[in-house]
């Protein structure tokens, strides 16, 4: 009789539904956890199993997101007359929705 195991979850360390052989060959197979409702892709020889790193498509369109609200946050504290703010003992009143925008754009940087 081949031996057989349970193949463990790589993020939580519970058994997921699958059992292994030592003949059993797996390879860009997505693993799915039931417990903590990761999906992983594995590789699996002769029991030995190896997790497959695949860099993060959102990687990439979260950090055009951050550079895009960084540069429009930088244009928000222009003035209106398109001069640089004021040095600090000259500032002028903020308007409401100048202060409102500047808030959302933290938020929403701080979301990504």
């Amino acid at each position: 009789m081949k031996h057989e195991q349970w193949i463990l979850c790589p993020v939580c360390g519970c058994k997921t539904r699958l059992k292994i052989r030592e003949d059993t060959v797996l390879e860009n197979f997505p693993l799915y956890c039931p417990k903590c409702k990761h999906e992983t892709l594995i590789e699996v020889r002769q029991l030995n199993i190896s997790i497959i790193k695949e860099p993060d498509a959102q990687t990439q369109s979260r950090q055009q997101a951050r550079m895009f609200l960084a540069v429009v946050g930088s244009i928000c504290l222009i003035t209106h007359d398109g001069n640089l703010p004021p040095p600090d003992g000259e500032r002028k009143k903020a308007v409401a929705g100048q202060v409102d925008l500047v808030r959302l754009l933290y938020i929403s940087m701080r979301r990504l």
